[in-house]
């Protein structure tokens, strides 16, 4: 090329020939690319973890949270955000998954593991010495749900003392997975995530948006299926349900549910409002659980 810079050809043809010289030069060098015609589509190649309910795996082709894809689970401000993902971690808990559940919220490791509890058994704090029937209840229940938390496949991440940011906890779940493996990443909530990306400081908007880029390559790079709560707080416009700042994950998720408000008689609507892996737009029928702070599905 310096050669043709010296040379006394045309200021267009010396580009011309640089052009085929860099062409030339990269020639053959990392991986070609692909011939569709070869390219079997085989669905077991797709994986995912179910979400513990039925008519919402069904709708995914019975695939869940999509491994390798971010999810995001919505809801107005106390909607029931945490409480559907503790219930879906729960379920994994169960079915021997190992599960992440990173809190970047106000909410602490005891202040989850009452939840877990009280969606268990409806008991959230301790009775005092005179109830001994509630006293030996407590006890039972929390022998059952250590015993389960034993053997460490829920594992919890605390963004005020693990690392306030994004890359902090990628770097974590990134170490879990080659020391014992992660299925699922829980994130709560969108809204509070920070990363320290240039430029993602300038404004939130922005620092989503570098935010979902970690999410995303934290599933691709530990073969797992993130789940993000995101909070409605703008109600509808045009008919569209708006998430303030958090459209960046929502746009780069496979699946987003959008968990409605309840009725008097405790009535809710989880639509798929965006669904990579089926059809998008469906309504399902839940009813919430007061007591046990937790979503049961209903059946015809």
């Amino acid at each position: 090329m310096q050669t043709l810079a010296r040379s006394d050809l045309d200021p267009q043809e010396i580009v011309s020939k640089s052009q085929k010289l860099m062409a030339d030069a990269v020639a053959g060098h990392g991986r070609p690319m692909l011939d569709l015609a070869e390219i079997d589509i085989d669905i077991e190649s797709e994986s995912g973890v179910p979400s513990g309910f039925e008519s919402i795996d069904r709708l995914t082709s019975w695939l869940g949270f999509v491994t390798g894809q971010t999810s995001v689970v919505a809801a107005y401000h106390k909607g029931g955000k945490t409480a559907f993902k503790l219930q879906c971690a729960k379920f994994l808990l169960d079915k021997g998954r190992n599960v992440v559940y990173a809190t970047f919220a106000d909410l602490s490791a005891p202040q989850l593991k009452r939840r877990l509890l009280k969606q268990m058994c409806g008991l959230s704090k301790a009775p005092n010495q005179e109830g001994l029937l509630d006293q030996n209840r407590w006890g039972q229940a929390m022998d059952f749900l250590n015993d389960r938390l034993k053997d460490g496949s829920l594992l919890v991440y605390v963004g005020s003392e693990h690392g306030r940011y994004v890359e902090d906890l990628y770097a974590k779940v990134l170490e879990q997975e080659a020391e014992a493996g992660v299925d699922a990443v829980f994130v709560d909530y969108a809204q509070k995530l920070k990363s320290r990306e240039k430029g993602a400081r300038e404004n939130k908007t922005a620092e989503i948006e570098a935010a979902s880029d970690v999410l995303k390559s934290m599933a691709e790079d530990a073969k797992c299926s993130v789940i993000v709560g995101s909070q409605i707080t703008r109600g509808e416009r045009k008919g569209e349900i708006m998430t303030k700042y958090a459209r960046a994950i929502e746009e780069d998720a496979g699946l987003v549910l959008y968990i409605g408000e309840r009725d008097e008689q405790d009535r809710v609507t989880i639509t798929a409002a965006y669904n990579r892996f089926g059809p998008s737009g469906v309504d399902v029928d839940f009813r919430w659980d007061p007591k046990r702070v937790r979503f049961e599905e209903v059946t015809a």
